[in-house]
């Protein structure tokens, strides 16, 4: 919502501002970190060109968007940056810049070279990540007169006019404990240092003995031979960081209306994914999974576990319960780790004290220090992060999308309303 560009003058313009068709550029092209991502960039192009009647047509064999007069845009991911090569941009827009992988590589090897035949332009946009990235640099360029080749500005989301009620929105956020540096850097484009704890909010989500008693009233029954079973107020799901030197786990979640909490756990070295496997069946005699959440990156080892058959001694072959999740979004770390603390500050991730190996990686997991190497873009340690790993992919699965369609729309009407003074 907040951004910095990274961008030439003449293309940061007021919302008066009339653009000819004869002032549009050839050859668009949008890259955006994820394939969904850009889909909802030409879903919004295409949709506001048609309120303001610029007519628009989707090439159906390459997708593209293109107007009557000859402009072309292109939706592109930063997945593949070879096929971005061979053609001669004259406006190049890169979404969440600072989410795109490989991004030095993607704009100053392969994208520079793309403009350079039509003088193009190359914006970059986005919320903010860390000190000492990538986008950090462009933005360091774009600030020195030195370098006349770039520029840069900076606003907030209060300085969004499609969202005018963003202040009242960022108070209520506030109120809830969202913490301040989550808010600098989503809604007021602060480049924000990462230190100490990755989650320093995790101490305020363990349970007492009191609230574990009132969730187990509201979550379980009692059923045959006085074994308590789960009810249906509750919608558990499995949340696995796959692994073998380093553990595999499984955090056990359970979900009950907007509240998480972390059930339990299940954490083991040195063992097959049959092996693992075979325990995840156990687990099914103990709690009613709905859904499985791994990282997306390992489809093999999620169709592994999703075709997994064991043998019940009354029902017979069974498979592991609930739907396994084998395409989707892989956020962001910095997403992820942030949508993870959001939960947590608001009270809205509750952790049970069975849960101690997790806990413990919790009490650990913490960002470069000292003169340790750091990477540029100042990810946490690569250590004591499995039991978050997978939390944070079942976090995002449930509520990722909160980023960017929480009450946010609510608060001052339907999504557009604020387009009504724009002119394309």
């Amino acid at each position: 919502m907040a951004s910095h560009g990274l961008a030439f003058p003449e293309f940061i313009r007021p919302k008066s501002t009339v653009k000819e068709w004869w002032e549009w550029p050839r050859l668009v092209l949008v890259v955006a970190p994820q394939q969904d991502q850009a889909e909802i960039i030409f879903h919004d192009v295409y949709s506001l060109a048609s309120k303001r009647n610029v007519p628009l047509e989707r090439d159906r064999e390459s997708g593209d968007i293109i107007t009557s007069w000859g402009s072309r845009i292109r939706c592109m991911t930063g997945n593949n940056p070879t096929a971005m090569r061979g053609y001669a941009w004259n406006l190049v827009i890169i979404d969440e810049g600072s989410y795109l992988a490989r991004a030095r590589y993607v704009v100053d090897t392969v994208l520079k070279g793309t403009i350079a035949r039509r003088k193009g332009k190359i914006v970059i946009i986005g919320s903010p990540d860390a000190p000492g990235s990538f986008t950090h640099e462009c933005m360091l360029r774009g600030k020195d007169p030195g370098i006349p080749e770039w520029g840069h500005v900076k606003f907030t989301s209060i300085d969004n006019w499609y969202i005018p009620w963003m202040a009242e929105f960022i108070e209520s956020e506030r109120r809830q404990g969202v913490p301040e540096d989550v808010i600098q850097r989503e809604y007021f484009a602060e480049f924000v240092p990462h230190q100490g704890l990755v989650y320093p909010e995790y101490t305020k989500c363990i349970m007492d003995a009191d609230e574990i008693a009132e969730v187990e009233r509201l979550l379980f029954e009692p059923g045959d031979n006085d074994v308590w079973v789960c009810n249906e107020n509750g919608e558990w799901a499995r949340a696995i960081d796959f692994g073998f030197t380093n553990p595999h786990c499984n955090i056990t979640h359970v979900k009950v209306n907007e509240k998480v909490y972390a059930w339990d756990e299940y954490y083991a070295r040195q063992k097959t994914l049959d092996e693992h496997a075979r325990y995840h069946a156990r687990e099914d005699y103990e709690y009613e999974y709905s859904t499985n959440v791994c990282d997306v990156a390992e489809p093999g080892s999620i169709r592994y576990l999703a075709n997994f058959e064991y043998k019940d001694p009354v029902k017979g072959v069974r498979r592991l319960k609930g739907k396994w999740i084998l395409k989707g979004t892989k956020p962001p770390i910095i997403d992820r780790v942030d949508n993870l603390r959001r939960l947590m500050a608001t009270g809205r991730y509750r952790i049970h004290p069975r849960c101690k190996q997790y806990l413990q990686e919790l009490s650990i997991e913490r960002y470069p220090e000292g003169n340790e190497t750091k990477n540029f873009d100042e990810k946490p340690v690569d250590a004591n992060n499995h039991g978050s790993s997978a939390s944070g992919y079942l976090m995002w699965h449930w509520f990722g999308e909160e980023r960017i369609n929480r009450d946010i729309f609510k608060i001052g009407g339907e999504r557009g309303e604020a387009l009504e003074d724009y002119h394309v």
